[in-house]
């Protein structure tokens, strides 16, 4: 986690430092979930250095807006099944006394390979080790209460934690002048159900912004169904390179 209480604004200009360090002038911006959020707010500050946007499930509609369409007795329902299954927390969670029992627990054994991307997730805390310990709480959302008081009182909480519930993308996306791709998980159960909204937006933009639903995945498309999003994924950048080679 960083040594201080960095927003969202924060990492897009770290980005854009990052970009500039490498001499990249422009980049298509991807981000799926929280990550989508993360590459609007990179729209929304930078939007010069944009040649596209990929949003997978996220970053294209207000964050609460799931949670604000629903009657109060399924909210109040969400909020009493916001915990972590000891199972999950004991393996992901926990604090563990070696690099490799980490490690250990994130491989994938079906994947196999060395699956060296998993050192990414790992951090020593002074003699001990963790995965994602401390991440619900950065996120401030731990469990119910802290979830519900996220929603309806973000300038209680930390910058970071606040960052996904105060950006309001469609007024970010007024002025949208980028090809735009969102891919939108709609299966069973859906977990951020924003069809509608996403539909809504694309209408405004028909000449920038393309929309595919997947049922195959509740959110996690790239992983429910990985030749799908891949396919949709190439055909967008194809369409990127026809756009390019268009006489101006």
């Amino acid at each position: 986690m960083p040594g201080r209480d960095a927003d969202f604004a924060d990492f897009s200009d770290d980005l854009s430092t990052l970009l500039d360090v490498l001499g990249i002038e422009r980049t298509v911006i991807a981000g799926f979930s929280r990550g989508a959020y993360l590459a609007t707010e990179f729209y929304k500050n930078h939007p010069d250095q944009v040649a596209a946007i990929i949003l997978e499930d996220g970053g294209s509609v207000a964050f609460a807006t799931t949670f604000f369409k629903l009657p109060p007795d399924q909210l109040a329902t969400f909020f009493e099944s916001v915990r972590i299954p000891d199972e999950i927390k004991s393996r992901y969670f926990d604090v563990y006394d070696s690099e490799f029992e980490v490690y250990s627990n994130f491989y994938d054994k079906k994947t196999g390979g060395s699956q060296f991307h998993n050192f990414g997730f790992i951090r020593q805390v002074k003699d001990k080790w963790i995965g994602y310990g401390g991440l619900m709480e950065y996120m401030h959302m731990q469990d119910g209460s802290h979830y519900a008081k996220l929603l309806f009182q973000p300038q209680s909480v930390s910058r970071y934690a606040a960052s996904i519930v105060l950006q309001q993308p469609l007024a970010i996306y007024e002025t949208l002048h980028v090809p735009m791709l969102i891919l939108d998980a709609v299966g069973t159960p859906d977990l951020f159900q924003n069809s509608a909204e996403n539909r809504e937006l694309a209408s405004r933009f028909p000449h920038l912004i393309s929309y595919r639903a997947f049922d195959c995945a509740d959110h996690n498309i790239h992983f429910g169904c990985p030749e799908e999003f891949l396919q949709a994924i190439r055909h967008f950048l194809h369409s990127l390179v026809l756009r390019s080679e268009e006489p101006s």
